[in-house]
This record gives C-alpha cells, sequence and structure tokens, in this order.
C-alpha cells in the first residue's frame, strides 16, 4: 500500500510538472485523466507485442530487447495521443495539445509499467520522468498540426525517430550497466547524458510549443519561459 501512495505521489509530482506549462489553453482534467488510462492500458497491448517479437527475433538478448521495447513503446505511445486527440478534436487547438496529452499518455504508460515490473523508488521515479518525457516528444508534431503549423509531417517523423533512438539507447545502456557493474566508465557516463538530451528536447518542444501557443491566445503578453523544468514566468524587461 505505501508504494502504491509514493508511485501516486511521484505521478502527481511529474503531472505537475508537465501542467504547469500548458499555460494558455489548459486541457480540463476529465480529459488529463483519459490520458492517463488510455496510457496506462496500453502497457498490456505493447507487453504482447514485445513478448511476440522477441519469440521470433535471432538477435541477442541484450540487443534485442532495448530494440524491440523501445520501438514498440514510442510507437504505441504515439498512437494513443492520436487516438486521444482525435477523441478530444473539439477541444485541440492549442499548438501544446500535442506535448501535453503526449507526455500524460507517456505518464500513464510509466505508472503502467511501474505497477507491472516496478522496483520502486528512485527506479520508478525516474521511469515516470523517462516515459512522460518521451511522450511528450512523440505528440509535439501533433500540436502542430491541430495548430497548422507547416511542417508537421517532417517534424513528427523526426520528434519520434529521436524518441525511439533515446530509448533504445538508454535500454541498452541501462542493461549493459546492470549486467556487469565493473562497466567502463564512458558507458556509465553515457546514461546522464542522455537524459540531458532527453531533457534538452522535451524543453526544446516545451518552449517552441508555448510560443505558439501565445500568439493565438495571448499575442499581447509579455512574459517568457526561462529554463526547464523548473521555470518560471517572468516579466520580460524593457
Amino acid at each position: 500500500m505505501s508504494n502504491h501512495l509514493i508511485l501516486l505521489g511521484m505521478a502527481m509530482f511529474v503531472g505537475g510538472m508537465v501542467y504547469r506549462y500548458d499555460r494558455y489553453d489548459r486541457e480540463p482534467l476529465l480529459a488529463i485523466l483519459f490520458a492517463i488510462a488510455l496510457g496506462a492500458a496500453s502497457c498490456l497491448p505493447a507487453c504482447e507485442i514485445e513478448l511476440g517479437l522477441l519469440s521470433v527475433t535471432s538477435l541477442p538478448s541484450d540487443q534485442a530487447l532495448p530494440l524491440v521495447a523501445g520501438t514498440v513503446e514510442e510507437c504505441l505511445k504515439l498512437v494513443v495521443v492520436i487516438a486521444v486527440m482525435a477523441t478530444l478534436r473539439k477541444r485541440v487547438s492549442d499548438p501544446m495539445d500535442g506535448v501535453t496529452y503526449g507526455a500524460f499518455v507517456g505518464l500513464g504508460f510509466g505508472i503502467g509499467e511501474a505497477y507491472l515490473v516496478g522496483e520502486g523508488g528512485v527506479t520508478d521515479a525516474l521511469r515516470l520522468f523517462f516515459h512522460a518525457t518521451l511522450g511528450g516528444i512523440d505528440g509535439f508534431a501533433l500540436g502542430m498540426r491541430s495548430a497548422r503549423v507547416s511542417g508537421w509531417k517532417r517534424t513528427l517523423l523526426m520528434w519520434v525517430s529521436a524518441s525511439v533512438a533515446i530509448h533504445v539507447a538508454w535500454d541498452f545502456l541501462a542493461l549493459e550497466v546492470l549486467s556487469a557493474p565493473s562497466v567502463g566508465f564512458l558507458l556509465r557516463a553515457a546514461l546522464p547524458v542522455l537524459l540531458l538530451s532527453l531533457v534538452g528536447l522535451y524543453g526544446a518542444s516545451v518552449v517552441r510549443a508555448t510560443r505558439w501557443s501565445k500568439r493565438v491566445f495571448a499575442p499581447t503578453e509579455r512574459t517568457k519561459i526561462w529554463g526547464w523544468p523548473f521555470a518560471r514566468a517572468a516579466s520580460a524587461v524593457g
């Protein structure tokens, strides 16, 4: 029971970080809960697909597992984000909607995965943050589409490819470190570098989408977002 409460607390913290950046046309709570629920539910088909693919691949397990898990999970999250935004299409008009719904779908996926295979503590906290940020990256271009921003198809391909690559690389490096504690410094150092890359891409997506959103909903507002993920809204000088 205590583990469940801790997981809930971590999920609320990550969700709060995501929600604070949806500044100009915030999504209703029921829509957010719907996205989280679908994200969590998608864990089960993801597991089935991954097990099916792993049973037929000829690659060594330390290569097959990261490749299959990263590709299946990010593509499935993208499908879920599309389903959520299609279901809520009358609500979807903000360029931030893709990042917001993507992040909450990812958060739901992380919650579902934590319940299935979670270890608790820092590992699950990182799991929630990891899936939420990757989900936001997956959904970024869908917000562009909903706001009719040009170039969304090319961006969709680039951003989803990046999220898959980061996920695959993270799983591969994590498996290497766990299976061989004496692994070299460079491999260990690659994990925080990869995490910083993930934060950077998600942060860039948030900043870009927020600027587009501001043009639509608050073109005269003189505020900026400084830094990420602990940004603050500060009045622009001059």
